[in-house]
């Protein structure tokens, strides 16, 4: 759990929740719940109740309080489409990115790119539009520019270490939300 609590490190007093995920879905396909932004320490017993999915989904704010972050996500929200992870995968593949994939709660594809050392956000935030037009996603999933913005968020969002508002749901919530293999598979 340690390892997986520093692989997603982000603002350390600060985080959120996400909570009561029913069959309510947004005109996108996207699951709904209530979510909450809390100023408190993220815990290892948070981590712990996040990974046996034993109480409310962790949300990680990633930019910390000194504007650099760890990690970029990009958030790709399709669910009608045929071989949907399969084609990121494959997206992913051709353009040699290092994304490592994950499925989201509503089912759509988290691409996570970890550093090193950590960066400044507003570098990220420059750098997953650069990784976003390089993997070529529209191609790939057979949709237009426009569709493809309408349905990606890219994260962080900002690079105000102030704003706690701006979080990201982590992976591995009990049994849900795994990674992919390469093929766009459950590992």
């Amino acid at each position: 759990m340690r390892d997986f609590a520093t692989l997603f490190q982000g603002r350390q007093d600060a985080h959120g929740w996400y909570y009561g995920l029913g069959g309510k879905k947004t005109d996108r396909g996207k699951r709904t719940a209530k979510a909450e932004s809390l100023h408190e320490p993220v815990t290892s017993e948070l981590w712990q109740r996040h990974l046996t999915g034993k109480g409310l989904r962790l949300g990680i704010i990633p930019v910390m309080s000194d504007a650099r972050v760890n990690w970029l996500v990009i958030d790709v929200d399709f669910y009608d489409i045929g071989d949907y992870h399969a084609k990121v995968a494959a997206a992913i593949k051709k353009s040699g990115l290092p994304f490592v994939m994950t499925r989201s709660k509503s089912g759509g594809a988290h691409l996570w790119l970890f550093f090193e050392q950590p960066i400044m956000a507003v570098v990220a935030m420059m750098l997953s539009q650069v990784l976003l037009d390089r993997l070529d996603l529209a191609t790939a999933l057979g949709v237009d520019q426009k569709e493809l913005s309408e349905h990606i968020d890219l994260f962080p969002k900002n690079s105000d270490p102030v704003d706690i508002a701006l979080w990201m749901n982590m992976p591995y919530y009990g049994k849900e939300c795994h990674g992919l293999g390469e093929d766009g598979l459950q590992d």
